[in-house]
């Protein structure tokens, strides 16, 4: 009776490790896809001085990374959702440096003014 030899031989590759990549490569998936999830649910926006997280009020790749430390009060309307968003979590104050500081309008004002001169 001849043996039959059970050992993987050199081209083959053995269920351990077929097991093994296929574990790593469903966890870096999983990982990268929640990371995906999570940066779209968030505004993540740079003032000057510091930086604000925001959450979205939808799921969106867009405007995700928002650089406000060169805006201007006509950039207001090109970031409408951001600029939104910013004014229904009471961030208004945060957008200061985009408005005029001697106006007799209160911040909120002025961006709602901004928003709307641009619709008209």
């Amino acid at each position: 009776m001849s043996s039959i030899d059970l050992r993987p031989s050199s081209h083959q590759i053995s269920r351990p490790s077929v097991v093994r990549s296929v574990s790593r490569v469903t966890f870096w998936a999983v990982l990268l896809s929640g990371w995906g999830l999570a940066i779209s649910a968030i505004h993540v926006v740079r003032l000057p001085g510091r930086v604000l997280i925001v959450p979205k009020d939808h799921l969106s790749l867009r405007s995700t990374l928002v650089d406000t430390t060169g805006w201007t009060s006509s950039d207001l309307p090109v970031h409408r959702a951001v600029v939104a968003r910013l004014v229904s979590l009471g961030h208004t104050g945060e957008l200061s440096h985009v408005l005029d500081p001697n106006s007799p309008l209160d911040p909120q004002s002025q961006i709602v003014r901004a928003l709307t001169q641009a619709t008209h």
